[in-house]
This record gives structure tokens, sequence and C-alpha cells, in this order.
């Protein structure tokens, strides 16, 4: 299967430029293909073969694919030639959406002319093993933003005189995922409403802005504050927070578009 088809059956149709990122690991399926496109570390290349002769991905590679879909930040793997060879869930959401970022000829690019030049120079320095992070707003912010970091995929001296696969991750799109907080709450035995509230907290939302969302009256909030505060055994909401933000990154099992 193609990996445009492998995107497709996951209910994303993304623009034709897609056809171009072929040969991810997932899409492999022979033995020359998988020669061709496996990376020269013995480690790597051991994860990605072939089992017992089949034609199949190896179980090593597919939980690895599978992994990087149960983490809350966008994933993309780019090879040597900075096509991209892996995305994971979250990021083909983003992909999907392309506001910001998309598939150009198979490489990663972005809808911001401002930001083009800038993205594609990060690419290239963490191909030479340098790690940067790049500011993808527009200059009139009507749409929100985000940021991406570009991380070389071992040292320069691994692949020389070629580049680096560099692994490009997109920011969290909030503090924590419910569902995390929901295992939170659930350990500490919060209420449904003191796990709302903890919600609209971890937003950055105060105290008045979740009296007027949920009509609550002022006291009512704050008295669920301090249950809050008590519950999780925290000395102020600074130290509450601080322990919603280093949470375990967990996306729901359901799988959105």
């Amino acid at each position: 299967m193609s990996q445009r088809d492998s995107i497709a059956s996951s209910g994303l149709q993304l623009q034709g430029d897609m056809t171009q990122a072929q040969g991810f690991p997932g899409s492999m399926t022979n033995q020359a293909q998988l020669e061709q496109r496996t990376p020269s570390s013995p480690t790597m290349a051991m994860a990605f073969a072939p089992v017992g002769g089949g034609l199949g991905m190896a179980p090593l590679q597919m939980y690895l694919m599978r992994v990087l879909d149960e983490i809350d930040y966008g994933v993309i793997l780019l090879d040597g030639d900075h096509c991209v060879w892996h995305i994971n869930h979250l990021a083909r959401v983003e992909l999907g959406r392309g506001q910001l970022l998309h598939l150009n000829n198979g490489r990663l690019d972005t809808r911001l002319a401002a930001c083009k030049s800038a993205l594609q120079s990060a690419i290239a320095r963490a191909g030479k093993g340098i790690r940067s992070m790049v500011d993808l707003r527009s200059e009139d912010a009507v749409q929100s933003g985000t940021s991406i970091a570009l991380v070389p995929m071992g040292h320069p001296a691994e692949c020389f005189p070629k580049p680096l696969p560099v692994l490009a991750i997109t920011c969290r799109q909030m503090l924590c995922e419910q569902i995390s907080l929901h295992f939170f709450a659930q350990s500490y035995g919060l209420t449904r409403t003191e796990e709302a509230v903890l919600a609209a907290l971890a937003k950055g939302m105060d105290v008045d802005d979740i009296v007027r969302e949920r009509g609550l009256a002022v006291s009512t909030v704050r008295s669920h504050v301090k249950q809050l505060r008590i519950k999780t055994q925290s000395n102020s909401m600074r130290e509450l927070l601080n322990k919603v933000s280093v949470l375990p990154p967990v996306v729901s099992s359901i799988k959105t578009f």
C-alpha cells in the first residue's frame, strides 16, 4: 500500500503533493525497496528488517510507529533527502488541515510565505546536526500559529557527506490532553465539576472566565479551586498546574481527523 493510500484510508484527503512522499518505512512492500530506504545504522536496520522472510514490516517497526501515534505531539520524520518518511497521527491531522503546514512535492513546507525560508533553512541545519526551532505565525495574527522543532537524527559523521534524517516536532495544542487530565482527576478523586474547573484553569482561564463560561457564582468557583488544591496536595495553583503540565502525554484511543 502506498503512503497516499494509507493516509487516505485513515480518512484524510490530502492534496496531490502527498503522492510524492513515497517510501517511508510503513509503505515498504518488497525487500529491494527496504534495502534502498533503510537507514545505515545497524540498530535501525534491525528494526526495519522483515522477519521470517516475509514481506511485511517487522513487529518492532510496527509498534514503534504505533508508539508515535500515542503521543500528543505531531511528529514528521524526513529522510536524508528531506522527503517525508513517516507521519504520526497528530501530524497527519495538521497536514490534513493544511493551514500552516503542508507537503510540497513530498517535502515539508508551510503556507506562510514569510516563514518558508526560515523553515527550509532550519531543516537544512538539522541535516547538518544543528537543532533549532521555528515559529510559524502570520504577521497579521489572524490565525493561530505554532512552533516546530527540527531535530537531527544522529551525528553528522554517520551519513557524511549526505544530510542526516530530520525529525520535525510540532508543539502541543494545549497544556494537557483531556484524557491525561481525566486520568489525573480520577487518581485524586475529583468530582466532575472539579475536573471541569481544572481543565478550564489548564487552558489559561481565570476564575472570572470560569464564572462566565459555566454560569457559577464566584464563591462556588473559588470553593472548587480550594478543593482542587486540597485533594491534589498542592500548596498553590501554580504547583497544581505544574503537576498537570508534566503529566504523561496520552491521546484518545478514538482518532479524529
